[in-house]
């Protein structure tokens, strides 16, 4: 009997969807032995576990092969979360201040408190946590989308995002490159559609995929007062929810003098649409665009000294606005990462 490649392709996702499930499962039913470290935290901690598993079935878990990703990243948190019950056991999440969130932050890059390890495991060396795994705590357990301390007070979640993300004080996971070293990439660019990319990016601080999507109906002209022209770029990409909106103001002359270049050209073109887009890149092209310049100029990022991609720009932005006094909900909202609850626009926080 001849079995069918599909067949046997089939067979292999249920047989993974099965293991993972299991995984799964276990670490569940494991979690449960923490609950008497924090019961507070432990509630915390598992809302948002609830919250996670049931938004991404219902976004993307249709098929066998997105079940098993899902499964094995809410493993992999669970895995996570159970190690920060140890790191959280002596403070109440919802209450912490600026020094205790410190002091986490501190443990989680030392390893202070870990995790006691089972007899099986003991036998072997204890490997340290990756920077994958940091990355994911940092990001997405504790700050990221609806991650752990988004579940606490507005306040509680701003502070955790300026200790564990833009906080000077700590050597930083995530790389970022300094306003000298985006000016070197942009003067070594050949061609201005080149280096308007890259200034868009950094400017705006937006996403690979929000620039890509930009449309000359998203770049509007606005007067400065001053009998000057100026403009506003909307962008528009998909969070986690639903889709936000967000406008920022261009920050550099070069930038408002190269994008009205770009639209003259565009405007000439007869076929030119509000829907036509500002780039015509690839998502690889504007990635290849960015390591270009990076060669060329020599601008490597910090720690890691490995060439910058779109979203080390991003993060670029983030850091370039904190050192300029603007508050974190600023940054955020210019960012795209929540809906504004006042004005955009709102002057820098001194």
């Amino acid at each position: 009997m001849v079995v069918s490649t599909k067949s046997r392709i089939g067979n292999n996702n249920m047989v993974d969807l099965h293991k993972s499930k299991e995984a799964l499962q276990n670490q569940k039913a494991s979690i449960k032995d923490f609950q008497k470290l924090n019961t507070q935290n432990y509630k915390l901690l598992l809302s948002w576990l609830n919250e996670w598993e049931e938004r991404s079935l219902s976004r993307r878990g249709h098929t066998p092969d997105a079940k098993v990703r899902i499964a094995k990243t809410l493993a992999k948190y669970y895995q996570i979360s159970k190690q920060l019950m140890h790191w959280f056991k002596d403070v109440d999440i919802s209450k912490m201040d600026r020094e205790q969130m410190i002091t986490i932050r501190d443990d989680i890059h030392t390893l202070k408190n870990p995790l006691p390890l089972s007899d099986k495991h003991k036998r072997n060396k204890r490997k340290k946590l990756s920077q994958n795994t940091i990355h994911d705590i940092y990001r997405k357990v504790l700050i990221g989308s609806k991650g752990v301390f988004y579940h606490v007070s507005p306040h509680q979640h701003l502070l955790a995002k300026e200790i564990f993300q833009i906080d000077q004080r700590t050597d930083k996971e995530v790389d970022d490159i300094s306003m000298d070293d985006i000016k070197k990439m942009a003067n070594s660019a050949t061609l201005p559609l080149h280096k308007l990319w890259l200034w868009l990016l950094f400017d705006l601080g937006s996403r690979l995929s929000e620039t890509l999507l930009l449309t000359r109906g998203a770049v509007t002209t606005t007067e400065t007062g001053k009998g000057r022209l100026n403009y506003e770029v909307t962008l528009k990409g998909s969070t986690t929810k639903s889709q936000q909106s967000m406008s920022s103001h261009l920050i550099h002359q070069e930038v408002i003098d190269l994008l009205r270049w770009h639209l003259d050209n565009l405007d000439r073109d007869p076929d030119t649409t509000d829907r036509t887009r500002l780039f015509s890149f690839s998502p690889a092209m504007g990635e290849k665009v960015i390591r270009t310049l990076s060669t060329r100029s020599g601008v490597l990022a910090k720690p890691t000294k490995k060439q910058p991609t779109p979203h080390t720009i991003r993060r670029s932005n983030a850091r370039y606005l904190y050192e300029k006094d603007y508050g974190l909900e600023e940054i955020n909202t210019r960012q795209g990462r929540h809906p504004a609850k006042q004005n955009s626009h709102a002057a820098p926080v001194s």
